[in-house]
């Protein structure tokens, strides 16, 4: 007997590879954001090419949100075309429309809890991108698991069954407990042998070292970690209550998309005109040096004549406007005017508008691989695009890198793909693509849960046709007694008449 099984493959999965591949098509053109803006190229090779969307987090977001957009009007009119057919047809949401007009209740609700789920999933995603843009990873995403599940338990009531138990205890036990031994190593080694050089290579120390250098305060530790939880909860949040919408509420996926590419487009934009007008810092009297086609900036101190190069490492914000002019040296988180200067200004400026329309179109097929995946699958789904774009761009970026320990070491790198690997096997367990098949761990799975209801109601079946076949047989019992019955009455009558009969005589 084997231990272990593979599942049947829903033909609804076929959106999870096809999201998978959509979004390392899209990571690959924004560079797998591993690209400095300050070291950018025009001259990029295949291997290093990025669009310029991937320097623009908020840029990049407006392009996601826009593409929503789009992806609702084309189901809108996919919708209106079909319009006849559905106006036929009796559906959940007929059903729930009709109930609401006898019963007289207001939708407002219903439109609110849409507006406030786009809304959330919205910020999600502004803020996973300025994480993001941080350039580490201090995420524990492995407990990620344990809010989805008990989300969808609280807001879709869905039981939690043995397999799911195992996913928790891979997660949420064996991967979170690398994860913390991971925390404590160093992400990269420079052969640092004092405290001099650690201060100068920041990424030689420790997650929590490393945070404290970057932002000068160990304060900032908590801070951090407290916004990647609350990523992790709103991400959560939004895709299971998107679910309910789409599932229980039977809310159209065009409203959805349409709710969050018009909500996603206002915020972005409001956000983007912000931090275009708001410099997150300014350095003076900075001079630029390219030594070898390798870019550095210089700040000049004339009290000392102690000169330093600007660390972009220990910079909250990654995008610069150099002002020769002035000496003037200013970070933004980003800025539509670099980015149409950038645009006007790039030698492969036909090359960008070739792309530029692809990378929307890969954008409209996430959004619309996301919703149908929420649709006919399930939360925990969406993770898996996650963590496989995880481990490729991790993977492909450290060959390129041909395995420096100054961009990763050796050891980080194994704890973190084996780390991606665990999440992916154990959320084909979720999602009953891959069954263990011992200790009962089988036993809540949709396939056994659908024999057992087989077999249940064959027993039934041959319960009540076993009753059937004696009831006729009583049934006749009853009807001979009962003509017995009728003749002997009807017997007893003929012999009073002949009484009497005789009686006259």
């Amino acid at each position: 007997m084997a231990f272990i099984g593979c599942g049947k493959c829903n033909i609804y999965y076929a959106y999870i590879f096809a999201l998978v591949l959509f979004k390392f098509l899209s990571d690959y053109l924004e560079g797998f954001n591993e690209k400095e803006y300050y070291n950018r190229k025009d001259d990029e090779t295949f291997v290093d090419f990025a669009l310029l969307f991937g320097y623009h987090p908020l840029m990049k977001n407006l392009v996601y949100a826009l593409s929503a957009l789009i992806s609702g009007i084309i189901l809108y009119i996919i919708y209106l075309k079909n319009e006849g057919n559905i106006r036929d047809s009796f559906t959940i949401e007929t059903a729930l429309s009709i109930k609401s007009q006898i019963f007289g209740q207001k939708n407002y609700y219903i439109y609110f809890d849409i507006i406030l789920t786009s809304f959330i999933y919205v910020m999600n995603f502004i803020l996973r991108t300025f994480l993001a843009s941080l350039r580490f990873d201090a995420g524990f995403w492995t407990i990620e698991i344990i809010f989805i599940i008990y989300l969808s338990y609280k807001i879709l009531k869905n039981k939690i069954g043995n397999h799911q138990i195992v996913t928790i205890i891979i997660l949420a036990i064996i991967s979170f407990s690398i994860q913390v031994v991971n925390s404590f190593l160093p992400k990269t080694n420079h052969n640092c042998k004092d405290e001099t050089c650690l201060d100068e290579h920041i990424s030689d120390n420790n997650l929590y070292v490393f945070i404290a250098k970057k932002f000068g305060n160990y304060g900032y530790i908590v801070l951090i970690l407290f916004f990647y939880i609350l990523h992790f909860m709103m991400r959560d949040y939004s895709w299971v209550r998107l679910k309910y919408l789409l599932d229980i509420k039977s809310k159209p996926m065009f409203k959805i998309l349409l709710y969050i590419g018009i909500i996603g487009c206002i915020l972005v934009l409001a956000l983007l005109f912000t931090v275009t007008n708001v410099p997150c810092n300014v350095i003076e009297n900075v001079i630029k040096n390219n030594t070898n086609n390798n870019i550095t900036y210089i700040i000049i101190n004339n009290n000392t004549n102690n000169n330093e190069t600007v660390d972009f490492v220990r910079q909250v914000c990654g995008l610069i406007d150099y002002d020769e002019s002035q000496k003037r040296l200013t970070f933004y988180y980003d800025n539509y005017k670099i980015f149409f200067r950038d645009y006007r200004n790039s030698q492969r400026k036909i090359v960008e508008i070739i792309i530029i329309p692809v990378y929307i179109i890969i954008n409209i097929a996430i959004n619309f691989c996301s919703v149908m995946i929420l649709k006919y699958v399930n939360a925990n789904a969406m993770l898996v695009n996650i963590n496989f774009n995880y481990l490729l761009s991790r993977m492909i970026m450290y060959i390129k890198n041909k395995a420096s320990e100054e961009y990763l070491t050796i050891t980080e790198f194994v704890l973190l793909e084996l780390c991606e690997i665990l999440a992916i096997l154990a959320y084909m367990i979720y999602i009953e693509l891959i069954e263990l098949k011992f200790c009962k761990l089988d036993y809540h799975l949709k396939k056994k849960i659908a024999e057992r209801a087989t077999t249940d109601s064959k027993l039934y079946l041959d319960e009540n046709d076993d009753e059937n076949i004696n009831e006729p047989l009583n049934s006749n019992e009853d009807e001979k007694n009962e003509e017995n019955k009728n003749d002997g009455e009807n017997s007893d009558d003929i012999n009073d008449d002949n009484s009497e009969t005789n009686e006259v005589n």
